[in-house]
């Protein structure tokens, strides 16, 4: 794997998933983020997913994958950004303005994603970039485990995996085995107004569907 990439490095993601590698570095002037994974439908997965929302704002542009080779990759734009984390954990500095126009954008992220029959699975803070330079812009990653009806977007994951399973989407979720994004993102919505005193103009309110809840079964 080249394609030109410049200034290629290890990076290590503490709170990520096991199992995969990724590594930074510059294709044609752009900072790019490469994962690897033997689990080729992880890549597929993300590809898939990524390529569906490539004229979105919200979503990271993707440059190159390979699921041909025995460790499958994929090369996407790298925003060296805080987390969400960062945000809640109070490490950044950030005003109310600030936070509200990151709720409106994980709304919007939402109603993307049901528009689109995607369900993203693990939402939460570390997956969600925030930038704090200009306009606030929110980036939504990691769409390795989505999952979509519509889409061939399938179940990467089975009963011998069910700990890898059980902690996609932490506690952002409505139980151990049933993701819904709605919730997910609505849940983090009323995290961010707490952490900083909002009052009821940023109250979460994407509803639920069947487009953006799934549940594994057994």
């Amino acid at each position: 794997m080249n394609f030109g990439i410049e200034n290629l490095e290890p990076i290590k993601m503490k709170s990520w998933h096991s199992g995969n590698m990724y590594f930074k570095g510059c294709l044609e002037r752009k900072e790019v983020f490469i994962k690897t994974a033997k689990n080729h439908l992880l890549i597929n997965n993300e590809y898939k997913a990524l390529t569906l929302l490539k004229d979105k704002n919200n979503f990271p542009e993707v440059f190159e994958y390979n699921v041909e080779e025995k460790e499958a990759f994929i090369i996407i734009e790298f925003k060296n950004w805080h987390t969400l984390a960062d945000v809640l954990s109070g490490t950044i500095n950030i005003n109310k303005w600030q936070v509200i126009d990151i709720i409106t954008d994980l709304q919007k992220i939402g109603e993307i994603l049901r528009m689109y029959r995607i369900i993203h699975r693990d939402i939460r803070p570390e997956n969600i970039m925030v930038t704090m330079k200009g306009n606030v812009q929110v980036i939504l990653i990691d769409f390795a485990f989505s999952i979509s009806k519509e889409h061939n977007l399938n179940e990467v994951c089975g009963n011998n995996e069910i700990k890898l399973l059980k902690g996609l989407g932490e506690k952002y979720k409505p139980s151990c085995l049933k993701w819904d994004d709605a919730y997910s993102i609505n849940y983090i919505i009323n995290e961010l107004a707490s952490k900083f005193e909002l009052e009821f103009e940023t109250k979460a309110n994407l509803l639920s569907t069947d487009e953006l809840c799934y549940e594994y079964k057994l």
